[in-house]
């Protein structure tokens, strides 16, 4: 006789996770389009249309808005990656983790423009231009920092294993804390104290680019544990979820880094643009190098931490 999930101390089966959109996800993708889209945008068209005086191109005004319609799009999966985890277990897999160190940050940035909390300020007279009250922003920072710390303590020492979504979110906080206030704490300790050691340009520029260099490996290491997840033999087939995850989070991590290149050269004087922007493209390579070397010796380590997938991740064939 088959065993019958309705009786006392018989387990269902796990349920296989299938790769395609469900009306699950259909539904949790719909509130998070919705949070989405409640974010304000960072990249106003009052900023973005004049550069130095000059007329932007419409080209870069477009580049722009697409930046952050990807960020955004990374934020709008938190509430379907977390639902997936929640009904089939398993840990968060590398490429939802990269999405969600990218939606994360973008919450908090519309939060920390809430006029209550007093971190900035709009410029009287120059709509969608803001200042930052130093003093409470540094208080801020040192909250998320200590949060991250608590949410790092937590996932360590837990007595028990929590749900794997548990500590899949609480390892999103804790990497938080720890590179968004860290970031900011560094820099301006740099700020503040290395590159006042020289009155010489560049070398204020290349003391900065090392002493930063760290914390720029470190913010690539999300995507080198996916680009190593998507290429590993053996591999269980991605979802639709990762699928879309990966394709933001590069595209947004791309445009990024491009963004403020393409800036930069529209601004300064183009002669001198490798000069000055050199440095920190060889920085971005060596960093990204550095990364996918650390997630490659580290890749099994990784793996165990997080736990071992769960049966649910290996799907019928027809799925």
């Amino acid at each position: 006789m088959p065993d019958d999930p309705s009786r006392p101390g018989v387990e269902a089966a796990p349920r296989p996770e299938p790769r395609g959109s469900t009306m699950a996800d259909l539904l949790a993708l719909t509130a998070g389009v919705a949070l989405a889209a409640s974010l304000d945008w960072y990249s106003t068209w009052t900023q973005l249309r004049t550069i130095n005086g000059a007329t932007a191109p419409g080209w870069y005004i477009a580049e722009s808005f697409l930046r952050e319609s990807l960020q955004k799009g990374c934020a709008a999966l938190l509430p379907v990656i977390v639902a997936r985890r929640v009904r089939y277990g398993g840990p968060i897999r590398p490429a939802e983790f990269l999405a969600l160190t990218l939606g994360f940050p973008r919450l908090l940035l519309s939060l920390e423009r809430l006029p209550g909390l007093g971190l900035v300020y709009e410029q009287p007279g120059r709509p969608g231009f803001y200042t930052v009250n130093p003093d409470t922003y540094d208080l801020w920072e040192q909250i998320q920092a200590a949060v991250g710390v608590l949410a790092a303590v937590l996932f360590v020492l837990r007595r028990r294993r929590p749900p794997p979504w548990v500590a899949g979110l609480l390892l999103v906080v804790a990497w938080h804390g720890a590179f968004d206030g860290g970031s900011h704490f560094l820099q301006k300790g740099i700020n503040e104290r290395l590159i006042a050691m020289t009155d010489v340009v560049q070398t204020r520029r290349l003391i900065g680019i090392l002493a930063s260099f760290p914390n720029a490996a470190i913010s690539f290491l999300p995507f080198a544990a996916a680009a190593f997840d998507l290429r590993r033999s053996g591999r269980r087939a991605w979802t639709w979820v990762e699928w879309a995850a990966m394709g933001q989070a590069v595209g947004f991590m791309a445009l990024a880094r491009a963004h403020y290149l393409i800036r930069s050269y529209l601004e300064g004087p183009r002669a001198t643009f490798l000069e000055v922007r050199g440095p920190g493209i060889t920085q971005t390579i060596a960093a990204i190098g550095l990364a996918l070397a650390i997630v490659r010796r580290f890749g099994p380590a990784w793996r165990r931490w997080m736990g071992r997938p769960a049966k649910t991740e290996v799907e019928p064939a027809h799925l």
